[in-house]
């Protein structure tokens, strides 16, 4: 019989996802291609290792007596591996399953495991899917490479435990404790809030349904070769700014070309932020956990808007907000140790998230270090269905010199064919500023995998 005992009550941060995953599932999942195939008793043994490593992936959630949210640990459960073969036309379809079937109330761990050996070549997809009250896209990408190289070298890693990780909120520098700060909190929340509403109220995405009903996830995945992705971060730092900026620029440009509507309009974007270099302590990227905060602002955008200019401004929002502590304070402002974990407390958080501006997101979790030289792995990247008010949701990573995305989006709000012309507009954006032109690019090269 399996025993479980509380371990402790969730952080801020963590309840926010928890609740959020009760609105809409908020799983995300972390894959890698390989170039070979692997037997599945060797990706069950190195789970199993991971386990002994990370103390998050023996723990559930559930709702305490007292009304507090809380992990619990329990004796090893193996974490689910799940198989299935598939080839070159439907190879994101049980990722994108995954991405929709949310954890059950009492289920543990919080993880799962897939193994997708592919029928019409050598090679084949890892994933690990996460509850994103867990992990994030940092932490929880380098698990994978972790698990890689264990199932690919087949050496038996000694390493120790892990110890628990701390809760980010209880690493916060002084300067940023809220409850001897409030006036500080006061004054940053007022510049938030003149920051967001800055260009009045964001223009209505029509394509984007009001109303919610179901969840299917979908995503594109766009690859640049190290080529072309050498040439974009040249473009880069020659005008001043960074990928993630250009990311920004190309994501609201496609936006708005969809739009019918004449003149600047104000369309917002938001960024999963990663918190650890903002902490008073040093939180390994390798330790299983939850340290990003969410940043958002809006911009004016036309149809002929500067593409540089514009991802400048999107780089130095993101810089002003973490340094001003826009980040340490939002899931404070949220409240949400304060909402009651019932069906009323959520049925409220979930119009308070509904009623959110309709934007899009990136997350750029940077370059992924290769997990063996000699290794056969092609690429590594994540993929999470867009929240409810949002049209898309665009993961970013760079891989063996690549860059890669996934354009997400939930095709229950978003028609495919509206998605599938965003996702091609923000390659073309892209592609333009390394080809040194401007204008869409040749239908010939648009071919994005679906």
């Amino acid at each position: 019989m399996t025993t479980a005992s509380a371990a402790r009550t969730l952080d801020a941060g963590e309840k926010f996802f928890w609740m959020l995953d009760q609105v809409s599932c908020m799983n995300f999942v972390v894959f890698a291609e390989l170039e070979c195939q692997l037997p599945p008793a060797t990706l069950q043994a190195a789970l199993g290792e991971l386990q002994r490593r990370h103390p998050l992936l023996n723990c559930g959630i559930r709702v305490r007596d007292a009304g507090h949210v809380s992990f619990y640990r329990t004796e090893p459960t193996p974490i689910r591996l799940s198989m299935q073969q598939i080839d070159a036309g439907n190879w994101q379809e049980p990722l994108q399953a995954q991405l929709a079937q949310p954890f059950a109330a009492d289920e543990h761990p919080l993880a799962r495991a897939l193994y997708l050996p592919r029928s019409d070549a050598p090679g084949s997809i890892v994933g690990l899917v996460y509850h994103h009250a867990i992990a994030d896209g940092r932490s929880g990408t380098a698990l994978l490479r972790e698990l890689l190289q264990q199932a690919l070298t087949g050496v038996d890693n000694a390493e120790a435990a892990h110890d628990e990780p701390p809760p980010m909120h209880e690493l916060f520098p002084p300067q940023f404790d809220w409850q001897r700060h409030p006036d500080k909190a006061a004054a940053i929340y007022g510049d938030m809030k003149l920051d967001i509403k800055r260009y009045g109220k964001p223009a209505d995405l029509p394509w984007l349904q009001q109303q919610h009903s179901g969840r299917q996830p979908r995503f594109y995945h766009i690859e640049f070769d190290p080529q072309q992705t050498a040439a974009l971060l040249q473009q880069c730092r020659a005008h001043d700014t960074t990928l993630h900026g250009a990311l920004g620029a190309a994501q609201l440009l496609a936006k708005r070309k969809l739009l019918a509507a004449d003149g600047a309009q104000t369309m917002t974007l938001s960024h999963p932020a990663d918190m650890r270099p903002y902490l008073a302590q040093n939180v390994p990227d390798d330790g299983l956990g939850l340290y990003i905060t969410m940043l958002s602002s809006s911009y004016q955008v036309a149809g002929d808007s500067d593409f540089w200019q514009l991802a400048r401004e999107v780089v130095g929002d993101i810089r002003k907000q973490l340094q001003r502590g826009d980040g340490h304070l939002l899931y404070s402002l949220l409240r949400t140790q304060q909402v009651p974990p019932d069906a009323a407390g959520l049925a409220g958080f979930g119009q308070q998230m509904l009623a959110s501006p309709k934007g899009s997101m990136i997350s750029n979790i940077g370059r992924v270090a290769d997990v063996g030289a000699d290794l056969p792995v092609s690429s590594i990247s994540f993929a999470l269905c867009p929240m409810p008010y949002q049209a898309l949701f665009t993961a970013a990573s760079s891989y063996g010199g690549k860059l890669i995305l996934n354009i997400n989006y939930d095709a229950a709000k978003l028609a495919p064919d509206v998605a599938n012309k965003l996702a091609q507009q923000i390659r073309a954006e892209l592609l333009a500023r390394i080809e040194h032109r401007s204008g869409a690019w040749p239908a010939s090269r648009a071919a994005i995998g679906s």
